[in-house]
């Protein structure tokens, strides 16, 4: 049976241009829009449509937005100048800090707990969180194998994604354009599998 979408609402102010990025908050109380023309971040309520929040003090496009697991009032947002930010609101205002980290504009986010893995072209950082609004360096994650059938393409992250196994509690997923799969156990960070694919 086909899911049926129908329209509950459209949100009226702000967001000059077109959408670059948006992302419900965890609960489904919030979303969160970056915008492509004006470089802003808009925080709406879902449930009334009203915009409650508005961050413009990044001179670069946000591409990701990643909420914060179990927090209904953090968001980290990957920017096209390699930054990740960190934008906190409550109800009247809204704080940011943030860092550089990345030499590529940064595509991928995905966190757990106190842990966050970015990805932005070739590249794959992990961070740990070590105070409210700080992340510290972890690792880099080294670049997936290469073959004779994929040495000369360029090494592109696509996706990454937590999930456990049968054996492991705590694996990270990278996904490549041209390089495959690979699976790494975050307890010491090394490599488990390599799995590629070839079009």
């Amino acid at each position: 049976m086909a899911l049926r979408y129908k329209e509950c609402g459209q949100l009226q102010r702000g967001l000059d241009g077109g959408v670059s990025t948006l992302s419900f908050s965890p609960d489904g109380t919030y979303i969160a829009i970056a915008g492509i023309q004006d470089v802003k971040v808009y925080i709406w309520r879902v449930a009334d449509n009203k915009l409650l929040h508005t961050y413009s003090g990044s001179e670069y496009l946000v591409l990701l937005l990643e909420w914060l697991p179990g927090c209904m009032n953090t968001i980290l947002c990957g920017s096209k100048g390699g930054y990740i930010s960190v934008l906190r609101f409550t109800a009247n205002i809204s704080q940011v800090t943030g860092f550089w980290a990345h030499k590529f504009p940064v595509e991928r986010l995905a966190v757990k707990g106190t842990q966050l893995v970015s990805g932005a072209c070739s590249e794959v950082t992990v961070w740990r969180q070590v105070h409210t609004d700080e992340w510290s360096h972890v690792r880099d994650l080294q670049c997936p194998y290469t073959d004779s059938k994929n040495s000369e393409e360029e090494v592109i992250v696509v996706g990454i994604h937590w999930t456990k196994t049968r054996v492991h509690n705590s694996v990270v997923i990278v996904t490549y354009i041209y390089h495959g799969i690979v699976y790494v156990c975050t307890v010491l960070w090394c490599l488990l599998q390599a799995l590629t694919h070839h079009l």
